[in-house]
């Protein structure tokens, strides 16, 4: 998948933007250790994500539909 998240690092919000041709699309925020922090469906070709409450350090963004997945890492700065 063409995957963009961005700001990289964030602080607040961040932005997952993917090439689509339409369906469903399935968006996991993971910690470092692979637990799901948060989820989403949706059905557009982006999804802007409040992540003001988490802690500072690394975390993955993963893009799911129908027939693949990609793994994004992003570093949140949240003070």
């Amino acid at each position: 998948h063409d995957v963009n998240v961005y700001p990289n690092p964030a602080r607040g919000r961040v932005t997952v933007e993917w090439v689509t041709e339409g369906g469903e699309w399935s968006v996991e925020l993971l910690d470092v250790s692979g637990r799901v922090c948060e989820s989403w469906n949706t059905h557009g070709d982006k999804l802007t994500i409040d992540v003001s409450h988490l802690s500072r350090g690394a975390y993955f963004l993963r893009v799911t539909d129908s027939r693949s997945s990609a793994v994004r890492k992003i570093m949140l700065i949240n003070q």
